[in-house]
C-alpha cells in the first residue's frame, strides 16, 4: 500500500473486516470452517459485496467446537477445500487493510493461504480489540484490558448480531471499528498509522503507566539480572534543556504511532 494512504485519513482508506470461526485457537492443529468479511469504502459499510463461505476441514469439528459455533461435521462435509473455499476471500482482500478483533487469531489461520512473500512481511492490520483499550488510554482513562467483542459493542450502545456466527460477527466489528475509529478520530488518531499502531500506543502507555512499570521498577529495585536501570524508569524531575531557547509558538513536530 502507499505510504501516502497510511498517512492519510481513515475515511479516505479501503478496510475489509474479517471473522472467521474455528475448530481451536491453536493453528498448528485447529483449521479454519467458516468465515465473512465485510469491505468498508469511505466510513460506509458495503454491505452487497460481502463475502463468506464454509470450509472443509481435514478432521471433524469437535464437540467443544460445535458448541460455540454450531458447525457440524455434516453442515461442512460439502464444504469446499481451503484454496477454493478461501479463493473469493483473497480477491476481496486485495488492496485492502484488514480490521478482526483479536486480529492475531484472523491473521495466524490466514497465513499458511497467503503467497511467500505476505507471510514473511504480513501487512499491518486493525485491530478493534486495541482500539477499545487506545480510546480508554486517550480518554484519560485506564486501559481497559482485553474485552470480547460483545462486550466492546455493548460499552459503545451497539447490537450484537448472532455471536459466534462469522457473518454476525463480522457485522458486529465492521460497526465497532466505525465507531471507535470516530472517537479516536476526536482525540487526534484518525490517520490509517494511528488505527494500525494502536498495539504499540497501548504498550507503550503500560511501560510507563501501568503494571509492566511497576515490574520492571521492582526487578530494578530489588537488582534482577536484566532489568534495566531504576533511572530509566521512575519518573524523573522536568528539568529546563539548555541551549538556545527556542521562539514562542514554535513547537516539535512528532509522528502518529
Amino acid at each position: 500500500m502507499n505510504s501516502l494512504v497510511w498517512r492519510a485519513s481513515w475515511r479516505a482508506a479501503r478496510f475489509i473486516v474479517l471473522d472467521v470461526e474455528t475448530t481451536g485457537l491453536d493453528p498448528r492443529r485447529d483449521e479454519m470452517i467458516s468465515y465473512a468479511a465485510i469491505p468498508i469504502d469511505e466510513a460506509r459499510i458495503v454491505a452487497g459485496h460481502a463475502v463468506s463461505g464454509l470450509v472443509r476441514p481435514a478432521a471433524p469439528p469437535t464437540l467443544g467446537s460445535i458448541e460455540i459455533h454450531g458447525l457440524r461435521a455434516q453442515d461442512l462435509a460439502a464444504a469446499p477445500a481451503p484454496p477454493q473455499a478461501l479463493a473469493p476471500l483473497m480477491r476481496a482482500m486485495r488492496h485492502r487493510t484488514l480490521v478482526a478483533h483479536g486480529a492475531g487469531v484472523e491473521r495466524a489461520f490466514l497465513r499458511p493461504h497467503l503467497g511467500p512473500l505476505e507471510r514473511r512481511l504480513p501487512p499491518p492490520a486493525v485491530d478493534t480489540a486495541l482500539l477499545w483499550r487506545l480510546l480508554g488510554i486517550e480518554r484519560g482513562e485506564a486501559d481497559p484490558g482485553s474485552r470480547s467483542l460483545a462486550d466492546v459493542a455493548a460499552s459503545l450502545g451497539l447490537p450484537a448480531h448472532r455471536p459466534h456466527e462469522a457473518e454476525g460477527d463480522a457485522l458486529a466489528t465492521a460497526q465497532a471499528f466505525l465507531a471507535l475509529a470516530t472517537h479516536l478520530e476526536a482525540h487526534g488518531r484518525g490517520t490509517v498509522t494511528a488505527l494500525t499502531g494502536a498495539g504499540w500506543r497501548v504498550r507503550a502507555w503500560r511501560l510507563v503507566h501501568g503494571r509492566d512499570a511497576r515490574l520492571l521498577m521492582l526487578c530494578a529495585a530489588t537488582g534482577r539480572p536484566g532489568a534495566p536501570p531504576l533511572s530509566e524508569i521512575a519518573p524523573q524531575p522536568a528539568t529546563r534543556p539548555r541551549g538556545r531557547r527556542r521562539p514562542r509558538g514554535s513547537s516539535r513536530s512528532s509522528r502518529s504511532s
